[in-house]
């Protein structure tokens, strides 16, 4: 029972790992707006590449334009300007 235990717990790390791989706009400083699209509710999702203080670069996300506008809108404006 112990090792079966050992396995979930391994898989919980895992998955916490997987979490910190991926940019996060409360962690992460946003490195430039990679794409963005509408989904099929039509709101405006963004792809941004991230980078963190420490060096490491996480693996890009994806995050509502509106949500993104309230930290960074200086950077959303910049990309947009750049699409016209």
């Amino acid at each position: 029972d112990n090792e079966d235990n050992k396995d979930y717990e391994d898989n919980e790390d895992n998955e916490d790992d997987k979490d910190e791989d991926i940019g996060n706009i409360l962690r992460d400083k946003p490195k430039k707006i990679i794409s963005g699209y509408k989904n099929y509710k039509n709101e405006i999702l963004l792809i941004i590449e991230w980078k963190r203080k420490n060096g490491i670069t996480p693996h890009p996300s994806i995050i509502q334009s509106k949500i993104f506008k309230k930290y960074y809108i200086n950077l959303l404006l910049k990309f947009y300007e750049s699409k016209v």
